[in-house]
């Protein structure tokens, strides 16, 4: 299994800046494919990632991950 990162910044097409709602369809897009916006430490604590970034454990190779985003 390998631990895969991925951080996504959203840009509205009418200007530079996307909403909160527009992360939120991102955050349940990304849940689909198995990507959340939490990690977990080696003693299973929780942390909440910085918005647009989300992590995934897969037995997946690099490519199909990357694929999938």
């Amino acid at each position: 299994m390998s631990l895969f990162m991925v951080r996504v910044e959203l840009c509205a097409q009418d200007g530079p800046n996307a909403t909160g709602m527009d992360y939120n369809r991102l955050q349940s897009a990304m849940a689909g494919i198995g990507f959340y916006p939490q990690i977990r430490d080696a003693k299973g604590q929780w942390f909440q990632l910085p918005t647009g970034s989300f992590s995934a454990i897969k037995s997946t190779s690099f490519q199909t991950a990357y694929d999938e985003v």
